[in-house]
């Protein structure tokens, strides 16, 4: 009998700049049963707030609710390829967009005492190369930013190494997508089926 895998995926609502946020739409669509999931796995899609404070607070809770196996923060950001695969988690706030609860943070730690930087727990090297051979339009970061994404990313691996029951982890990045007319213009299908490739070679790669 084969164990089923818990995997956690997380989304942001939109925020200031961002009126769209494709990720939104994703958790959306995964709720919705739009999606397809594959055998083995149960995914757990939920919205996670686009604030320093409350984002902590509302993971922490998902993690202890739904105790996955793997996570999947994702956001929107980077421009270029359609997913970026965030390595690693800096240990620092400094974006000059507020968040969605209107605080700016200039230069601070996330974690006082904490690494520099933690890399990220999926192997999203072979991830990347088993999204490339499919034909999938992906990348990988050595930077999630200085904003709400990578502290998010930074703030999950730090409580991966405190939980008692730890998971994997990384940060997937999303292009915009609201964009209009031009041969670079994606669509939200296209990142659903983007989406299920990467959720089919998770559970190939034993991860």
């Amino acid at each position: 009998m084969t164990n089923t895998r818990r995997i956690l995926l997380t989304g942001f609502p939109p925020f200031p700049g961002r009126p769209i946020n494709p990720t939104q739409q994703l958790v959306e669509a995964i709720r919705l049963q739009q999606v397809s999931i594959p055998v083995g796995l149960n995914v757990h899609a939920a919205l996670v707030p686009c604030a320093y404070r409350d984002v902590e607070t509302e993971f922490q809770s998902l993690v202890e609710q739904f105790e996955p196996d793997l996570v999947l923060a994702c956001g929107v950001g980077h421009s270029g390829a359609l997913l970026h695969l965030e390595q690693q988690g800096l240990n620092l706030d400094d974006a000059q967009v507020p968040d969605n609860a209107g605080e700016t943070r200039n230069r601070q730690v996330i974690i006082p005492g904490g690494p520099e930087t933690l890399p990220a727990t999926i192997d999203v090297i072979a991830l990347h190369r088993e999204l490339d051979a499919a034909g999938v339009s992906v990348t990988l970061s050595n930077s999630a930013g200085r904003y709400l994404c990578n502290h998010l990313l930074y703030f999950g691996l730090h409580l991966a190494r405190q939980h008692p029951r730890p998971y994997k982890m990384t940060f997937v990045h999303v292009r915009p997508l609201d964009r209009t007319g031009g041969e670079n213009e994606v669509s939200f299908e296209t990142l659903v089926q983007a989406m299920e490739i990467l959720l089919h070679r998770l559970t190939a790669l034993g991860e």
